[in-house]
């Protein structure tokens, strides 16, 4: 460890992940007003598309759908946090192998909802 703390250094299992995941949409967890600005883009890394809310990446596509997810990689792991809010699905990859296939779960959204991610996208 390299003293790294918050955005690195955080190590977790997919269990604890999807207990973290259902825990968001309790109110005694986060008020339902602040929940609501998590999922506001707020840095607009490509205005009108690429956004960053409260700890959380999101694609706005002009058809009204998004999609939320965060991306990680420390030392070695990538890791993959995807939930489909209107769904109500959550899609979690960790691996022990740095290598960004794993970020490529994102292609299993199509499977529950209207995402146009495509098998060939990369």
């Amino acid at each position: 460890l390299d003293k790294v703390y918050g955005d690195k250094n955080i190590y977790s299992t997919p269990r604890d992940l999807l207990k973290f995941d259902r825990a968001r949409y309790s109110p005694s967890f986060l008020e339902p007003a602040l929940l609501k600005q998590v999922y506001v883009g707020y840095s607009n890394e490509h205005p009108g598309r690429k956004n960053y809310g409260l700890g959380i990446r999101m694609i706005n596509w002009e058809t009204g759908k998004s999609f939320y997810f965060h991306n990680g990689w420390w030392h070695g792991f990538t890791s993959s946090y995807i939930t489909l809010k209107d769904e109500n699905v959550t899609i979690i990859a960790l691996s022990n192998k740095f290598t960004k296939t794993t970020y490529a779960v994102r292609k299993l959204a199509p499977l529950f909802g209207d995402y146009p991610f495509k098998v060939e996208d990369e």
